[in-house]
């Protein structure tokens, strides 16, 4: 075995390894966002403030989008898969 292919062991190795880490992360972190959610949804206007709040969101957000977000009850974010490969953003209103 070669220098590469020694490298791309040790690296597929961790690639799985991280992968499992993420996921276990996830399955942990769920419970604790239910929980989290279920406050906010007791706030009057939470999300607004949040995103409004947000340093990279709040340069996008107009007066008209202000006023629909203040209805918004709940945003979910969700991982396309166990990769690394993107995600979806539920809104509720």
């Amino acid at each position: 075995m070669d220098a590469q292919e020694r490298l791309d062991a040790v690296n597929d190795t961790f690639a799985k390894r991280a992968a499992d880490l993420e996921r276990e992360g996830r399955h942990q972190r769920a419970p604790r966002l239910r929980e989290r959610g279920v406050a906010a949804k007791r706030i009057p206007g939470f999300w607004m403030c949040a995103l409004q709040g947000h340093p990279l969101l709040e340069q996008y957000i107009s007066a008209r989008d202000a006023s629909i977000l203040e209805h918004l009850t709940a945003l979910a974010v969700s991982a396309l898969s166990d990769t690394d490969e993107g995600f979806t953003i539920t809104l509720s209103f």
